[in-house]
């Protein structure tokens, strides 16, 4: 099993992304990285331990692999009132696919979103190519569609007396669901956020329980990326509760066979760099 080595990845003026490196044991890294990439919220809380067994399990299968707090979040950098805390999101993609490559010896790099984590890796597609490969589990369709799903989780909680509480000391046009906050102008660049990018090579489409959307897989198609899918069945006990969450055993299984077709596969021309980004 590898040791999860700490450290900060260094963006945005010295700002930190906080990363956690799981590499293989064996002196030879495999020829794809995996950058994971956290949902947002209560999803993110819930599905923390399954992410490091997931992290832990792809390093021993022989990818180096990188799991980072998004931007105002766990113990990275930032607040929720951090202006353009959107692109700190992407740019601590681009940092991560980068260091996979130049710290973590991997010669493709798969992103591997999960909840928000997916739409934010398609956005870092569009602005740069930075991945040969994407695996995208249970993500909203676009930005507008997730600040809707988080307004509706609110709206489940605003009869609560300690839930209006808190909703009355936000700030005007803040959101707070399941403890976490979203600030008006972060709300706002989310609801710009379509997520239309493409990896160079391929992708795995992994459903919410079954339900794949279908748009997605047609885009990525329509790009001459070549499309698998997962019904990715044990989403709802993935991010269910911080004790009780489980990495659903096909949904781990699938993504590792899919990650092995793709280790004798050509590496496209892929920039994967950042000025001024560095590792403490």
């Amino acid at each position: 099993m590898s040791k999860a080595e700490p450290f900060y990845l260094r963006i945005a003026a010295g700002a930190g992304v906080f990363a956690l490196s799981d590499l293989p044991t064996s002196s030879v890294a495999g020829p794809t990285g995996v950058l994971i990439v956290p949902p947002w919220g209560w999803d993110e809380v819930a599905s923390y331990r399954s992410r490091r067994t997931w992290a832990e399990r792809l390093a021993a299968a022989g990818h180096p692999t990188l799991r980072i707090d998004l931007p105002g979040a766990g113990d990275s950098d930032w607040g929720s009132d951090s202006p353009g805390l959107v692109d700190r999101w992407v740019e601590a993609l681009v940092a991560g696919a980068a260091w996979l490559r130049a710290d973590g010896g991997a010669a493709r790099v798969a992103l591997l979103g999960i909840g928000l984590g997916g739409l934010l890796a398609e956005e870092a597609l569009s602005r740069g190519q930075l991945a040969e490969e994407l695996v995208v589990w249970g993500a909203p369709p676009n930005g507008r569609h997730f600040v809707r799903e988080a307004k509706a989780f609110a709206a489940m909680q605003a009869d609560r007396p300690i839930e209006k509480k808190r909703e009355s000391a936000l700030p005007e046009g803040w959101l707070e669901a399941g403890g976490f906050v979203l600030s008006a102008a972060t709300l706002a660049a989310l609801k710009e956020v379509k997520g239309e990018g493409a990896p160079s090579d391929r992708a795995l489409l992994i459903g919410r329980d079954g339900i794949v959307d279908d748009a997605r897989r047609e885009r990525l198609e329509a790009a001459g990326v070549a499309v698998g899918e997962e019904p990715g069945i044990g989403w709802g006990i993935f991010v269910g509760h911080p004790e009780t969450t489980v990495l659903p055993t096909a949904v781990e299984s699938a993504v590792r066979s899919w990650l092995a077709e793709g280790s004798d596969r050509p590496t496209a021309s892929v920039v994967a760099s950042s000025p001024g980004v560095s590792s403490t």
